[in-house]
């Protein structure tokens, strides 16, 4: 007490002066006080329990500024802490401490609920500072609303309690839903067309199934009614059966056949009796249940509801009227769908009939079954004294025939019936312009500075949290199935941690039931026949023992057993109900110079953030909208300016994904400065315009889909642009299902993958480059790869392009290189390719074209596959604005320049990474060469004489046959080798300062052959050194 007297001691002085005459310094309470009347005090402290209950108006304060709880404090339906003077005027009051341990809960008007004019249970806080660390908490169809300057929730709880029970009821006319339980549709009726009865559960070797018959039912769309036909099908149901033998001739069989997609679903059923004496049948009742997690207490809650069948166990087979609504919908007389459990399954007997799904299945329809044997022995010994005994041996042999039920198809009566169970008071439908945020069961929580490390936060309905300043998130733990914050960070750094557990556990969905009623006749045959043999023993003392056998062929007696079978069957369908559910972020608002997105955070309908820096750390995931909308009619759909008005860079690491088109920079007049992708951007399509674009990551044209905290991806559906000044792609992938386009001043890329089912293009001004050799970059376009103009620098020798297409197809690839003809500078500086493959399906054609009058593209090694190699010229086409050039090839090269002449060209002289081979020299020096031309059997590289295939060194030096000096000039003779281009250099001096180039010459033919030079001799050299050489 002292040290609330000391915390308020400045706080009353001052209070005092406006305070009113009847206004007390502080009011303490350490006991049990129940329904105080109005305090006025400048201080309120309770150590105790606090109770009052003001129907229909919530409790209030007046003159109270400092607001202490440490013990319980209860009010219904609510209670409001700030301050009221004496005049009605209210302001916020200093400050507001729940104390650790100590709880603060706001309940509706016990006993009425919000239909029948009950208020809400409502908890307000308005205070400069507000500290919980306790736990404040309301009832289901609550309000709870935190407003303050400083609000500090750190190792406390905010609580919107769970609907465990429900307060509906059910007559014989009429009935009162429970909270969170909807009727969708409804039927009570004979069955027409009559049903086969065979079918309604069969059994398999290792499964069953349970089918509900087509069936009128009413639906509710609208406002408006409409009847038509139900039916559904249950895959490896559950069987609970129960039979009960009534006489020898009478007996009623039971079955509920249950199915579930959630295996954290239970299912039980009970049997009651009828309450009419003369009725066989029992109620059945089914239990759903679940056991789901509590943040706030640390445990488990039990969550249950209940159907219960009472077609078979009593006569009220009309429609009973809903009084909430006062008309529709309605719901079958013989079926009560509640979350409390019933007399009738408290006190119900457990199945009885535990066999096989074959023989359950037995229970509805008795197909009958082959003949059984038996046979019983009797002997019989009877004495007559005083000599004779006779002994009578019967034999019965009974022949049981079970002819099963009479008749398949049978005349019903049948029951209908579908609902809906929710977590929230209300349920919300999904049509435009409603929101979960309509859902009741709020918590607002407002704040100039907020701290929410440590705090356990648990909603039915929508949790909005709004600050300037977010001090921390740390450990905080958000059950609730969708949540707001509109939040900021003075210093410039927000980070988005813990904001939404990515699961939560709810008890919720649709089930749909069908009940069926009808009698059947149960026949079985029993043939007896009875064989006796009697054999009579006489102890005659005279003349001794004799023995008589009389042999009796015995009587054949059939009888025929019938009994009359009632059957009842329940078939549920749980399926779309569910226990685990996705966390979302209805809407966030985030501000702050950097954000930084830590784990995962799904916005679903609103999104604003005003950050120049946006990233997404590497255990992060930003997903935006909700792919198909779902519950979510106004989702999001595209991540475009309005929602990132101000972003300039953006990193990701994580996860980001987008139902619609990922936008950046393309739809406002500034570009991003930097998008760097470590790791994934998912969106249905993506259009990037950036100052400097850098992928290590992925980007697939596809949104993601999270099953629990898994996340998946679609196959690859939309486009993909990217638009750069600089663009480095390094290790990363791109997956395209629409047109791959690349634009760039500058594309550089290493180790890198890039495939579309449509077109791919490339459209560099500046740099287009790989690192060489060891790139293991791949441009993949299903219908075709196109370079849309050279680049002033750049090469392609560590990449492959590949052209596959699908059967039956026609493609198209275009190329903008410079056609330099058969020489290795084609291979420079004009977007050589290290790998050409084209290996499209059977039946397709592939057309490679120039893009101007005529262009080249250069090929370090040509791979074709089966379907080309099988059916060339049928399959590639290149056009006569093309020429294509290959240093090697996987397909013999006077084939594939005999069919394309003048448009395929082998260029010997180049040897790339993927064309080249390492050759040694006589000086023991190696060369990079040619693998076609050093391997060829036909070519003499060195003029020898012996063909590069078969010499040791195909690559010596050039034989000089002949050279002369006559009238200062040298004639220079040697042998020159077919297609080989050869350098005359001179010098003055060895060693030379330099060599000087005096003549090129190309051998253009086809054998070897000697060729001379002639050169004038400087006029005043003493000496002149000459040198012949060539490049293999």
């Amino acid at each position: 007490m002292k040290h609330i007297l000391n915390l308020l001691c400045g706080g009353l002085v001052a209070g005092a002066a406006w305070a009113g005459p009847n206004t007390i310094p502080v009011y303490l309470n350490y006991t049990t006080v129940t329904n105080v009347p109005q305090i006025d005090a400048l201080a309120f402290a309770n150590y105790g329990i606090f109770n009052v209950y003001t129907y229909g108006f919530t409790y209030d304060f007046m003159n109270v500024d400092f607001y202490t709880n440490r013990g319980d404090f209860y009010a219904n339906p609510g209670v409001v802490f700030d301050h009221v003077s004496d005049s009605g005027e209210r302001r916020p009051s200093q400050v507001f401490v729940n104390e650790q341990g100590a709880t603060v809960t706001a309940e509706g008007d016990y006993g009425i609920s919000l239909e029948q004019g009950g208020r809400p249970g409502a908890l307000q806080v308005y205070a400069d500072k507000v500290v919980n660390h306790g736990t404040l908490e309301i009832s289901s169809e609550g309000v709870m609303q935190l407003e303050g300057g400083e609000v500090d929730l750190r190792r406390g709880a905010l609580s919107v309690a769970p609907i465990l029970f429900g307060t509906g009821f059910q007559g014989t006319t009429n009935y009162w839903p429970d909270e969170g339980i909807t009727d969708l549709f409804w039927g009570i009726s004979e069955q027409a067309p009559r049903i086969r009865s065979s079918q309604v559960m069969v059994a398999f070797p290792t499964t069953s199934a349970g089918y509900a018959p087509p069936h009128i039912v009413t639906n509710l769309f609208g406002g408006f009614a409409f009847a038509g036909q139900n039916a559904f099908t249950l895959n490896t149901p559950k069987s609970f059966a129960f039979t009960n033998i009534v006489d020898s001739t009478n007996r009623t069989y039971q079955v509920v056949l249950v199915a579930n997609s959630d295996p954290d679903m239970n299912s039980q059923v009970t049997f009651f009796p009828s309450y009419l004496p003369t009725n066989a049948f029992s109620t059945a009742t089914l239990q759903l249940s679940a056991e789901l997690t509590n943040n706030i207490i640390g445990g488990m809650d039990t969550v249950t509801a209940y159907l219960i069948d009472r077609l078979a166990s009593d006569t009220n087979y009309a429609l009973v009227t809903n009084m909430l609504t006062g008309d529709m919908p309605y719901r079958p007389a013989s079926y009560e769908f509640t979350r409390n459990a019933s007399f009738e399954f408290a006190f119900g007997d457990p199945p009885n009939f535990n066999g096989s799904a074959s023989n359950v299945a037995r229970l509805i329809y008795n197909p009958g079954a082959a003949p059984v044997t038996n046979v019983i022995t009797n002997l019989i010994i009877t004495a007559l004294p005083p000599t004779t005994t006779n002994y009578t041996l019967q034999i019965i042999t009974n022949i049981v025939r079970d002819l099963g039920y009479s008749h398949d198809v049978v005349t019903n009566l049948y029951a209908g019936y579908g609902a809906r169970i929710t977590n929230s008071l209300n349920a919300v439908p999904a049509v435009p312009g409603s929101s979960p945020t309509n859902a009741a069961g709020k918590i607002s929580v407002v704040a100039d500075t907020l701290n929410l490390e440590r705090t356990r936060v648990r909603g039915e309905g929508t949790v909005a949290f709004s600050t300037r300043h977010l001090v921390s998130t740390k450990l905080l733990s958000v059950d609730v199935p969708n949540v707001l914050y509109t939040v900021g960070a003075t210093n410039g750094f927000l980070e988005l941690a813990n904001l939404v557990t990515p699961e939560v556990r709810r008890f919720a969905g649709d089930m749909q039931a069908w009940s069926g009623l009808w009698t059947n006749t149960w026949n079985t045959v029993v043939d007896s026949i009875t064989n006796t043999t009697t054999t009579n023993i006489v102890n005659d003392p005279t003349t001794g023992p004799s023995i008589t056998v009389t042999n009796d062929p015995g009587t054949n007696a059939i009888t025929t057993n019938t009994i009359q079978v009632g059957i009842h069957v329940m078939l549920v369908d749980g399926t779309g109900m569910n226990t685990h559910w996705p966390g979302f972020i209805t809407g966030l608002g985030a501000t702050g110079t950097n954000v930084y997105v830590s784990d995962t955070t799904r916005v679903v309908e609103t999104l604003l953030v005003q950050a120049e820096n946006l990233e997404v750390g590497p255990k992060g995931s930003l997903l935006l909208g909700v792919v198909g909308g779902g519950t979510f009619p106004n989702t999001i759909t595209d991540w475009k300016v309005e929602h990132f008005p101000d972003l300039l860079r953006l990193t990701n690491e994580g996860v980001i994904s987008v139902p619609g088109q990922m936008i950046l920079g393309d739809d406002r007049a500034v570009p991003y400065e930097r998008v760097e992708i470590r790791g994934t951007n998912a969106a249905m399509a993506h259009r990037y315009r950036v100052k400097n674009l850098v992928n290590s990551g992925y980007i697939v044209a596809s949104p993601a889909i999270t099953v629990g905290t898994n996340i998946y991806f679609y196959q690859p559906i939309g486009p993909v642009e990217l638009t750069a000044e600089a663009m480095t792609f390094d290790g990363g992938r791109i997956d395209a299902g629409g047109d791959l386009a690349i634009n760039a001043d500058s594309l550089k890329l290493r180790h890198s993958t890039n495939i579309t089912s449509r077109n791919l293009y490339l459209n560099a001004t500046g740099l287009l480059a790989d690192i060489g050799g060891d790139a293991e970059v791949l441009l993949s376009g299903q219908q075709g790869v196109h370079l849309l103009q050279k680049p002033a620098q750049g090469d392609l020798l560590g990449t492959t392009v590949a052209l596959t297409a699908p059967r039956f197809q026609l493609t198209r690839s275009t190329w903008a290189a410079e056609d330099r003809g058969p020489v290795a500078a084609g291979f420079k500086d004009n977007v050589a390719l290290g790998r050409l493959t084209i290996d499209p399906s059977f039946d397709t054609t592939v057309e490679l074209a120039g893009v101007g009058t005529q262009n080249g593209l250069y090929v370090d090694y040509l791979e074709l596959g089966p379907a080309v190699m099988n059916s060339l010229e049928e399959t590639l086409v290149i056009e006569p604005n093309l020429t294509v050039y290959f240093a090697d090839a996987n397909m013999d090269f006077n084939t594939l320049t005999n069919a394309f002449p003048g448009r395929l060209h082998w260029v010997s002289e180049f040897a790339g990474p993927n064309s080249g081979m390492s050759v040694a020299l006589p000086s023991g020096e190696t060369i990079w060469v040619n693998r076609p031309l050093r391997e060829s059997p036909i070519i003499d590289s060195d003029a020898d004489g012996t063909a590069n295939g078969f010499d040791l060194f195909p690559f010596s030096g050039v034989t000089i046959t002949d050279f002369r000096v006559e009238n200062d000039k040298l004639m220079l003779t040697w042998r020159a080798a077919a297609g080989t281009t050869y350098r005359v250099e001179s010098t003055g001096s060895l060693p030379a300062d330099g060599w000087e180039v005096i003549r090129e010459y190309h051998h253009a033919g086809d054998d070897v052959a000697e060729v001379s030079i002639e050169d004038t001799l400087p006029a005043d050299a003493t000496q002149q050194f000459y040198r012949v050489s060539y490049t293999p």
